[in-house]
């Protein structure tokens, strides 16, 4: 019997890995009839419900995960749920109990930072961030999200600063980069904004062909070409991170700059969860 279940759970993940939802699940019940306590059946039954945006039912497994075990990745899936409902208090609760038993799980101390920042309470972001850092002083998640929390909470200096560590470990990194370039144009005009924007253009093709297009002679065709673009990206229902991206680097060359930090955030967030 024992080797018949691991048999349908090894079918059941190679229909998840092929995004035959309906075939996954059909192998998972079939696993959790015979053996109700199948603690991965229930962790990936919950998985594919949420892939499916059906929240109540993913809920569920997961709670029936956690009455079998306790488990960092069951509370975590709890709260990326609850993170996408905008419950951002319900959501740090289940990133913490996945901290507490697995210090070591990163993207759980990314979450609550993210989660923090929503509430608007940017001191517990930042304590967080910095837990899961002395973990991994290198991730450069965290101190993206690091910088993010600054920045909401006005410190521009901070979260330049956190930005120019990143860039220590990663000079390539474009999302740290563009949002450096915007931080220091913001905070003021000067040599270092200049230098970051530069060293921005080096790295990015599209911002530089962007800006070869708005450094053309003014002319009518050339700002409606760009206002067309953005147009069309605004229009759409669903977005993209690289839309998100793009809008941003969009309202850089059109002076808006609020607008451009926005949406390379909104990108930034978008692309974690």
């Amino acid at each position: 019997m024992e080797t018949d279940l691991n048999q349908l759970f090894n079918k059941a993940i190679k229909h998840e890995k092929m995004k035959q939802w309906s075939d996954a699940l059909t192998c998972y019940k079939s696993i959790l009839k015979e053996n109700p306590s199948h603690f991965e059946s229930w962790l990936n039954l919950g998985a594919i419900y949420f892939q499916l945006k059906m929240n109540s039912k993913a809920i569920e497994c997961y709670n029936q995960s956690l009455k079998i075990r306790e488990d960092d990745r069951a509370y975590y899936n709890l709260g990326l749920i609850y993170y996408k409902s905008a419950d951002y208090g319900l959501a740090i609760d289940q990133f913490l109990k996945s901290i507490q038993r697995n210090p070591d799980f990163l993207q759980a101390y990314l979450m609550s930072g993210y989660s923090y920042i929503e509430l608007n309470s940017m001191d517990h972001a930042v304590s967080i961030l910095k837990d899961g850092l002395s973990r991994d002083v290198k991730s450069e998640s965290l101190l993206l999200c690091l910088a993010i929390a600054y920045y909401t909470g006005k410190n521009l200096k901070m979260a330049s600063a956190v930005l120019g560590e990143l860039l220590q470990y990663n000079e390539n990194n474009l999302t740290a980069l563009k949002m450096k370039a915007m931080i220091s144009i913001e905070g003021n005009v000067n040599r270092d904004s200049v230098e970051s924007y530069r060293s921005l253009l080096i790295k990015d093709n599209v911002i530089f062909e962007i800006e070869s297009m708005i450094n053309e002679p003014k002319n009518r065709m050339v700002h409606d070409k760009i206002m067309s673009v953005k147009n069309e990206l605004i229009r759409k229902k669903i977005k993209t991170n690289q839309d998100y991206l793009d809008l941003s680097l969009i309202s850089i060359f059109l002076g808006n700059g609020n607008a451009a930090m926005n949406y390379l955030l909104y990108s930034i967030k978008n692309n974690e969860t």
